[in-house]
């Protein structure tokens, strides 16, 4: 793995074994995080209004995901109650985090990196967290659980087929809340496909052309308001 600083001045890795790197070192890693996962997620479901919020956060790679949506909920004024289930295989890359550097953004939840370091749990009043090691496709697949959040942060098809497939897609389908949303990084064609014959109804990012930001998905069961754009 090498350290890899992006353009908000955030670190990501690059995976040697993927050829990619966790996050877009032209966008940036924190900004990436939370213009294409977190807020648009929070947003479609209105997180801080909820009294429980149900997060699949596929895979939990670098941690971002996970630790921002805490940090996003806490500076929200949430009161209820979050879940958040993470699946990822490499155990080796989650123990490596003790000496990965996140931004002074999250610094406030370093307990909870720390915890599940350590453990792969975090609970308290307000958050619970588990880290699965499991394939996430087998664990999309097999899980009773049901999540209004679903993010799918993979590396991309051409490196992670099985998680960008039909039938993938079909099993992430049935566990999502009518209410909820999965978003992505991708604008692939073939995996836009795969969603789209799964049964999601897709929009893309609403960013100006400006922003720096490529559109990814936001995939979800129920048609959105909001001028939102079809793909």
């Amino acid at each position: 793995m090498q350290i890899a600083k992006t353009a908000d001045s955030s670190l990501t890795l690059f995976s040697s074994e993927a050829g990619e790197h966790y996050h877009s070192v032209g966008e940036g890693a924190l900004r990436e995080t939370y213009e294409k996962h977190i807020r648009p997620a929070f947003g479609i479901v209105k997180a801080a209004e909820q009294k429980s919020v149900r997060v699949l956060d596929v895979c939990f790679g670098l941690g971002y995901n996970t630790l921002c949506s805490v940090m996003e909920l806490i500076r929200l004024g949430f009161e209820g109650k979050c879940e958040i289930a993470a699946p990822e295989l490499d155990r080796q890359l989650i123990a490596s985090l003790n000496d990965f550097c996140h931004p002074n953004e999250i610094k406030e939840v370093d307990h909870i990196k720390r915890s599940l370091i350590k453990t792969l749990r975090y609970e308290d009043e307000k958050f619970k967290i588990e880290i699965v090691t499991k394939d996430a496709a087998e664990y999309v697949k097999n899980t009773k659980r049901r999540f209004d959040i679903v993010y799918h942060d993979p590396f991309s098809i051409m490196k992670n087929p099985s998680l960008w497939s039909g039938e993938y897609f079909a099993s992430l389908f049935n566990l999502l809340e009518d209410s909820g949303v999965v978003t992505t990084y991708s604008a692939s064609a073939k995996a836009r496909q795969n969603m789209r014959h799964a049964g999601f109804l897709l929009y893309a990012h609403p960013f100006a052309a400006d922003s720096g930001l490529r559109s990814g998905t936001i995939a979800v069961k129920t048609a959105l308001d909001g001028g939102l754009r079809q793909v």
